[in-house]
């Protein structure tokens, strides 16, 4: 194994891809790393988002470009690739686009299935094959996906999100392990969030009959960007946001059988807002939306603190409920046995 440094240029020198850009945690991201006096390049499906986040970076005399482009197609990653090394060359790839579907896994279609796979799991695989070998060309640099704590932790009515997010998971784990034993300076790194108060639930298609909405505690979108940023200044393999997250993975590698009782007494009721929105209501997951906002519907930052010291009790309620439960039934069948 050769030895691999991951020294990198300073922000404020980079040329940084970011793809999926056109709302929520991309957008914040791009307007982030541009603030901090990086080139942006900023990667959608849709012009009319990307056009007003170009404009609003230039407007404040900062550097960006837009690049229409879908993850699931090689030819669009490679445009994108293509506008970075015009550029000055790719330093860091931030690849944060996402799609989902609720419902039940047996009430999706396969097209649903597909659909989500090909965005959440093939996308970021088309991204790295496109990457890396660009960030070689600079000379060194760093690989970033945002995916999720779903992809430790699955839960239900989100199957396919969560299957793709466990794929991701294996996939960023195996091309940092290949990086590391060739001794390539390309650190590789998965941001993996709780839930986030993005527009991404109001995005997402549905077979619940309502809008979906983020397991609470919704955290700001704020806490995301911090740790992306955090990371291509120090870069660390995993990076989990948001306490409760971390709670639900240590949770899930002690006690796995116990999480799942204790995630499906409290994710379904949880997931379902009071918002009605019929199947095949607007979604993003075929096709790109127009709206372009960072933050979604869940309570503001002032009502943060409130909201996951309610959402952390509950799921400690919920757990103590379950073993509790767990502990008379096995007295009772002692009980039976004597």
């Amino acid at each position: 194994m050769r030895r691999q440094t991951h020294a990198t240029k300073a922000l404020a020198e980079q040329v940084i891809v970011v793809m999926g850009a056109s709302s929520g945690i991309g957008r914040l991201t791009a307007l982030e790393l541009a603030h901090q006096g990086a080139t942006v390049v900023a990667a959608a499906r849709r012009d009319e988002p990307l056009d007003s986040l170009v404009q609003e970076i230039r407007q404040a005399g900062w550097k960006a470009v837009a690049v229409n482009a879908d993850t699931t197609r090689e030819d669009d990653v490679a445009k994108v690739v293509n506008a970075a090394e015009e550029l000055g060359g790719v330093d860091t790839w931030i690849q944060v686009a996402g799609v989902s579907v609720y419902a039940p896994v047996a009430e999706m279609t396969a097209a649903e299935l597909r659909q989500v796979v090909a965005v959440d799991l093939v996308g970021p695989g088309l991204a790295a094959m496109a990457a890396v070998p660009a960030l070689k060309r600079n000379g060194r640099g760093h690989f970033i996906c945002v995916s999720s704590v779903e992809a430790e932790v699955p839960i239900p009515l989100s199957g396919a999100y969560a299957a793709a997010k466990h794929g991701v998971r294996a996939l960023l784990a195996s091309l940092r392990m290949e990086l590391e034993h060739d001794g390539t300076p390309v650190a590789v790194t998965n941001v993996m969030p709780y839930s986030i108060d993005t527009p991404f639930f109001q995005h997402a298609a549905t077979r619940l009959g309502v809008q979906p909405r983020p397991v609470p505690p919704a955290y700001d979108p704020r806490r995301v960007v911090e740790a992306i940023v955090s990371a291509i200044d120090s870069p660390r393999p995993e990076i989990v946001v948001g306490g409760a997250g971390r709670f639900a993975i240590a949770m899930h590698r002690l006690f796995p059988r116990l999480a799942e009782v204790v995630i499906g007494r409290v994710a379904f009721r949880a997931q379902r807002s009071r918002i009605a929105k019929p199947r095949g209501g607007a979604n993003n997951l075929f096709g790109p939306v127009t709206d372009d906002r960072v933050r979604g519907t869940e309570a503001g930052a002032a009502n943060a603190r409130i909201q996951r010291a309610r959402a952390l009790a509950g799921w400690m309620v919920a757990f103590l409920g379950v073993v509790g439960a767990g502990r008379l039934l096995r007295r009772g069948l002692m009980q039976r046995r004597a």
